[in-house]
């Protein structure tokens, strides 16, 4: 079995391959597209059921590192349509067509979790929320589908190499029985990994990246790192706060809708009598006419409650993004500690020459890469945000106003005196 094996060695060479390292990620390597669909249930142990996931290498979705999404809503709408954005070149591959395998949630939480371990200090998008109670439910079901695929599409923008990373192969063409052992063989020799190899690593892999190998380590790294923590766990409290209040909006909205077109059954029940009095007919016109503008007010509430509802789920996804760069604070802070720990108490002249070498290199990575891109992307994310609610907001009450009978420019008329 393993656990008498000596591991091999992790290296360099072993996690990606050379010539990936050779071209760096500014250069012209091609990856594909890797499609997340089709869940299955499936038997486990004890009679518990899980969720499968067929992932496939499509190699008719063809990307080069040079691709760049817009923003955020780019990498959802292809994750939702399966289409690659216009503007993609298509790049000739080396793989084999087509690699499909089943994976399970947890597997998927492997695959981040180790790829964390292997490029320590950079973002890896996070994964779907976990739900202990209900997870074979079919919309929670299919929403983990997507989610899946938009943390697939997230990651391979962000960082194209990881695709031809050893953990990432492993995850897209191991079958099961396969899979279980090489995930035990590399966990093993990833722990034999020294942070000297990481330094190496990154040095060819961000060779011509400049502004990370060469750049300046900020003065006083510990107390910015320490602000960027704290400013980071108060935005996670404010936008899980953001997330609660526009999910209740959502279903105050779906509620006032469902009371309004309880309204609308009840006036059509209680239009008759105009056999008793001819002036029925004329106050059944009149419930009519009220009836029909409820039913489009009714109609809008849904799609505000929709919107909300919306607004809440990016909430939600803002958190999760928050907490992934909390990760890369948390490692950094260990190396710290670590480093100096080793100052403290010098160990090995090796060991604190590669430890002071991640130190410093994990400090450029975030702060002239991961926080820029994180604000960077954050921004942008909450301008589209904001623009399309406010776009939506506005024809609503254009809407509204049409189904009682309003005119635009009543809104601005000064009141007569």
């Amino acid at each position: 079995g393993l656990s008498g094996a000596k591991p091999d060695p992790l290296t360099v060479e072993r996690l990606l391959p050379e010539h990936i390292l050779n071209t760096s990620r500014t250069g012209l390597e091609p990856i594909r597209g890797v499609t997340v669909s089709n869940p299955e249930k499936n038997a486990g142990k004890l009679g518990k059921d899980y969720i499968s996931y067929a992932v496939v290498v499509d190699g008719n979705k063809k990307r080069s590192l040079e691709e760049k999404y817009t923003s955020f809503e780019d990498v959802e709408k292809e994750a939702k349509t399966g289409s690659a954005s216009p503007d993609v070149k298509s790049v000739p591959q080396p793989l084999p067509e087509n690699i499909g395998v089943r994976r399970r949630y947890s597997e998927f939480v492997w695959l981040r979790n180790t790829l964390a371990e292997c490029f320590p200090g950079l973002f890896i998008p996070p994964l779907p929320r976990k739900q202990l109670i209900g997870n074979i439910n079919p919309k929670f079901v299919r929403d983990r589908c997507r989610g899946l695929q938009v943390f697939m599409a997230r990651l391979l923008r962000r960082h194209p190499f990881m695709f031809h990373s050893a953990p990432f192969k492993i995850f897209v063409t191991k079958l099961p029985g396969e899979f279980a052992l090489e995930r035990r063989k590399f966990d093993r020799s990833l722990s034999t990994w020294s942070e000297g190899q990481v330094v190496e690593m990154y040095k060819k892999l961000f060779a011509k990246e400049m502004n990370i190998i060469d750049g300046n380590v900020p003065k006083d790294p510990t107390d910015l790192v320490h602000f960027m923590r704290t400013f980071l766990l108060d935005s996670k409290q404010h936008m899980d706060e953001v997330r609660i209040r526009t999910g209740k909006i959502a279903q105050n909205f779906e509620i006032i809708a469902q009371n309004t077109h309880k309204m609308c059954a009840a006036l059509i029940q209680v239009k008759g009598g105009a056999d008793v009095d001819p002036n029925f007919k004329e106050h059944n016109q009149g419930r009519d006419e009220l009836r029909k503008r409820l039913e489009k007010y009714a109609d809008q509430m849904e799609s505000a409650s929709d919107m909300h509802e919306v607004l809440s789920k990016d909430a939600e996804n803002e958190v999760a993004d928050i907490v992934s760069m909390l990760e890369i604070v948390t490692r950094w802070q260990k190396i710290d500690k670590k480093l100096q720990t080793c100052l403290a108490k010098p160990k090995e002249a090796e060991v604190l020459i590669g430890l002071q070498g991640l130190h410093d290199l994990l400090t450029k990575i975030l702060f002239h890469s991961e926080i820029r891109q994180y604000w960077s992307s954050r921004m942008s994310k909450f301008d589209s945000s904001h623009k399309i609610f406010s776009k939506k907001y506005q024809k609503m009450a254009e809407k509204l106003m049409e189904a009682w009978g309003c005119r635009t420019e009543d809104l601005f008329r000064a009141p007569s005196v």
